[in-house]
């Protein structure tokens, strides 16, 4: 169960965004190498519908472990109360990407996986943060996006490839 805190907080962040002109034009990610095809991802839910992780600074994280999970969930929900149960993740046929913002001084900004990818040798995986613009209106509250997706387990390096767009507002 979702405290009240967090689903108004992400109530006004979702209300800004659209204020500010919805998701506007995404960024132009360059072609990718050869050999590389989509795969599918799915969001975990759970771990994207908060602005306010317990996770300060910026990363990107392969997890492949339930200890890795665990760890995670604990350091994501640590701001939230009561702390919400950890999503289910079957480890030996699947795994996790998180990618995370870092603390943000106002609300309006968001991370999300645009795509995920294998190639020969590697998994490629595309983040993309948006930010407010100078001319929107955001809550003065301090912030930190996360997102996790989780799709087929994969021996594969995993190379993240990082976009931003700033949404300026009307």
């Amino acid at each position: 169960m979702r405290s009240i805190a967090r689903l108004t907080l992400a109530t006004v962040v979702t209300g800004i965004a659209a204020a500010c002109g919805g998701e506007g034009t995404g960024p132009s990610w360059p072609e990718l190498p050869p050999g590389f095809v989509s795969i599918q991802y799915d969001l975990i839910e759970e771990a994207h519908t908060t602005q306010i992780s317990g996770i300060t600074d910026r990363r990107r994280v392969v997890l492949r472990t339930e200890q890795e999970w665990e760890a995670f969930w604990n350091e994501f929900v640590a701001n939230v109360s009561p702390a919400p149960e950890r999503p289910a993740i079957d480890f030996a046929t699947q795994m996790v990407l998180v990618a995370t913002m870092g603390s943000r001084n106002t609300g309006g900004y968001a991370i999300a996986v645009e795509g995920v990818f294998e190639g020969p040798d590697n998994l490629l995986v595309r983040v993309l943060e948006s930010s407010p613009g100078s001319s929107c209106v955001t809550p003065q509250v301090l912030t930190a996006p996360a997102t996790a997706v989780s799709f087929a387990r994969s021996e594969l390096a995993v190379e993240f490839e990082d976009a931003a767009i700033v949404h300026e507002c009307n």
